[in-house]
């Protein structure tokens, strides 16, 4: 099972338009939103809120809002090929004076470019990734490290003189819009509450960086679960997972006479692993078809 479903929108209601769109068009470079009137049957216009600005299908499909596009469509406007995707954000309804007396309502619509998809493989989701590193004092105690070429007792690094060293690391915060109460039960059956603390035992994807995230080098640090409400009342919930990466693993640690980070190992020769390995299941997206696999 995989966490928010989204289906296409469905306008059913008859509208009409009232003005030549692309009055209310603008574009800058940080997206592009539109402001376009139409009216329909007063008796008609909570259902067309509801179809233009989406709302909870059964437990957890999420019928996504009406595209600027879509509704040009439905008035039989023209649409430009050139038109950036832009959503229903935002409805406001004023009464509307016909002179036969007929009850209408005029419905004012906005429509913005959404910092998310919502179509192809990774809708719903939306992501910041920040890499950075952190500095560690290097453990030189037994490793052969001099200052010079000549390796000699007196050009040896010293405890008091060891230096600094980079260890890459990172933070990705993890965001599912619009996900239903079906989704909500699926994080219950994995035990989603009981995570943070643990890394991920399996390979994951960022759809916006297109990186790979091999098997436990991502630490859970939390997950929070707010719960919204859709356009016909009903309940919907936005999921964020924090992440901290560290590309050399969790599990492994620097020691004297090592440059490189290390397993530590229990009484038996078992790998000891305080970070513990888990399925997360579909929290995270999965990696695609075809990707490479992972270094030896």
């Amino acid at each position: 099972m995989g966490i928010g479903s989204i289906s296409l929108p469905r306008i059913t209601t008859s509208i009409t338009l009232l003005e030549e769109p692309g009055i209310g068009e603008r574009q800058n470079e940080f997206g592009f939103s539109a402001d376009i009137r139409v009216f329909c049957l007063a008796t008609q216009r909570f259902r067309l809120l509801q179809e233009l600005n989406g709302f909870i299908r059964g437990s957890n499909v999420w019928q996504r809002p009406a595209s600027y596009a879509e509704i040009l469509r439905k008035v039989g406007a023209f649409v430009p090929p050139e038109l950036p995707p832009a959503f229903v954000v935002d409805t406001f309804m004023v009464p509307f004076a016909n002179d036969d007396a007929t009850g209408l309502t005029e419905v004012r619509i906005h429509c913005e470019t959404l910092n998310y998809d919502l179509d192809g493989p990774y809708a719903l989701i939306q992501e910041q990734y920040s890499p950075g590193v952190e500095f560690i004092t290097m453990p030189v105690e037994g490793a052969n490290l001099f200052w010079d070429t000549a390796a000699t007792e007196e050009n040896r690094i010293k405890d008091d003189e060891r230096p600094g060293i980079p260890v890459r690391i990172g933070s990705w915060q993890f965001v599912w819009h619009h996900i239903g109460s079906l989704d909500v039960d699926y994080l219950a059956s994995i035990s989603a509450w009981d995570l943070p603390g643990t890394v991920n035992d399996s390979r994951f994807y960022s759809p916006r960086t297109k990186r790979v995230f091999e098997k436990e080098t991502l630490l859970l640090e939390s997950l929070n679960l707010t719960a919204e409400t859709d356009s016909i009342g009903a309940n919907k919930f936005q999921l964020t997972l924090m992440l901290a990466e560290r590309r050399d693993t969790w599990n492994k640690f620097y020691r004297g006479g090592q440059v490189l980070p290390q397993p530590m190992y229990d009484a038996a020769g078992e790998v000891y692993k305080p970070f513990t390995p888990t399925p997360w299941g579909n929290l995270l997206a999965k990696v695609p078809p075809g990707t490479p696999p992972p270094p030896p």
